[in-house]
């Protein structure tokens, strides 16, 4: 009996790997998504106009952003020290903005 014989089991994991990605991707784009909608139904119930709404929009976006950059700086970009003033301001901000 003659036959060849491969060994896939790197490729087996990659693909799982891959697969776990994948799903991790998927769900915090949903997740994106949610706070996307909920941001845009919170802005539209306070704004008088539709250039209120996209102002006030833009501007939770951004907050959020910027909170988010406090937390988790972007790799390979120089980190700047963050002072705890920065933060309470960013998230009193926020929370302000959503309670309207």
């Amino acid at each position: 009996m003659f036959g060849i014989f491969l060994d896939v089991t790197q490729r087996k994991q990659a693909e799982e790997a891959n697969e776990l990605l994948a799903g991790e991707m998927s769900h915090r784009v949903k997740n994106l998504l949610t706070i996307a909608t909920a941001l845009t139904q919170f802005t539209s119930r306070s704004a008088a106009s539709k250039e209120d709404t996209a102002h006030e929009l833009t501007s939770r976006l951004m907050a959020l952003g910027r909170a988010r950059d406090l937390i988790r700086p972007v790799p390979g970009r120089k980190s700047e020290a963050t002072l705890l003033g920065e933060s309470v301001s960013i998230a009193t901000h926020l929370i302000f903005r959503f309670a309207m």
